[in-house]
């Protein structure tokens, strides 16, 4: 990846946390699943803390649920819920490109 995609994928990034922080106040939604999202604190495209902030401050109705290999002891504390699924096959090992509408 270039300089000039690493600064579009910010800002989409950064356009899409915006997206999370309306959505984890909004009374309709009672699920939230984004994947991958521990994956852009590790590259520090967002900040822990302001993903603990969302949590802690999101709706009482609203279940959330985030993927990533990368979790914090501090995102652990500020969750209910962490579990950890392991691949026995992925057809990544395969070498097979990425699937539009699947990984992005």
């Amino acid at each position: 990846m270039d300089d000039q995609e690493k600064i579009v994928l910010r800002k989409e990034i950064r356009v899409s946390f915006e997206e999370l922080k309306k959505l984890s106040q909004d009374s309709t939604v009672d699920l939230i699943i984004v994947d991958e999202l521990l994956g852009c604190i590790y590259n520090e495209l967002i900040t822990e803390a302001e993903l603990i902030e969302i949590i802690r401050n999101k709706s009482p109705n609203i279940e959330m649920a985030f993927s990533g290999h990368h979790i914090t002891d501090n995102l652990i504390n500020a969750v209910d819920l962490v579990s950890h699924v392991q691949a026995t096959k992925h057809y990544f090992y395969q070498k097979v490109p990425v699937w539009k509408g699947i990984e992005f």
